[in-house]
Order: C-alpha cells, then structure tokens, then sequence
C-alpha cells in the first residue's frame, strides 16, 4: 500500500490552530467582556443585598453597579467589534446574522461569540465561527519565530 501524502493525512477541521497576528484587540475585547460579566455577578449581588438589608446605602450600591455594568457593556461591545479574524476579518466574538460555518463550535446556552469569549479565556484558542479556522493567542506569528 503506497503512503499517503500529506494533503490527504489531513482531515478537514483537524488542522493546527493558526497564529493571531495582532493579539491586542482580541486581549482587550475578553478584558472588557470578562469585567462586564463580573460586573453582572456583583450587580445580582447587590440586588440580592438590597432585598435582604432594604436600605440606601444598599440601594446605592445597586445604583453603581447598573451605571458601571452598562459602560462596561458599552465598551466591551465596541472592543468586541474592532476583535477581528485574521483571516475573514469577521467578528468572531461578536454575532451578527451572517451563516456560521459548519465546524464552528458553541455552548448550548450561549452564542457562539460568548462561547468564543470563553474558549479564549480559558484555553487561549477560539475558532471564527464565519470561516472555521481555529486560532491560538500564544502561538507566535512566523515572521517573530524567523527572527530568533
């Protein structure tokens, strides 16, 4: 039996992940989404908070939270537009009603920018739901790796 060439080894989907050439607005953009979704846990915290104490400096905290959760919102959705795939130049950590690719990946509650979010936070990897291509945060681009 002849050996398989490489072209054929590879399956579709199972290719290394690829390197992010500019990594800044993709950190950024999980920065500010992460701090708004702290910011939501500390929100019902202080909601929960109010309904048990019923005072004022509670009800202030409450107020705080809904004015820092929606700039924080604000900003995080602006950082999450400018994130974009190196290779399509969508928005892979925010929806939009464009078809997703058939390898793209999401958790059953959540979207598949949200899912993003999180794949990039926790395994510094997400794969663009628009082309299917998957991307590492920590590979470093071929032109940084030819220098050394």
């Amino acid at each position: 039996m002849p050996p398989a060439s490489s072209a054929t080894k590879r399956v579709q989907g199972k290719q290394r992940p690829r390197s992010v050439p500019h990594k800044g607005p993709l950190i950024t953009a999980v920065l500010f989404t992460i701090a708004f979704y702290l910011c939501l846990v500390g929100l019902f915290a202080a909601i929960f908070a109010f309904f048990i104490l019923r005072n004022v400096p509670a009800a202030g905290v409450v107020i705080g939270f809904i004015v820092i959760s929606s700039i924080l919102w604000l900003l995080s959705y602006f950082k999450r537009r400018e994130a974009r795939c190196p290779l399509c130049q969508g928005t892979p950590f925010l929806d939009s009603r464009a078809h997703y690719h058939v390898n793209a990946k999401r958790y059953f509650p959540l979207n598949y920018g949200t899912s993003n979010i999180i794949n990039a936070l926790v395994v510094q990897r997400y794969r663009c739901h628009y082309c299917g291509t998957r991307f590492d945060l920590l590979k470093r681009p071929d032109k940084q790796i030819r220098r050394r």
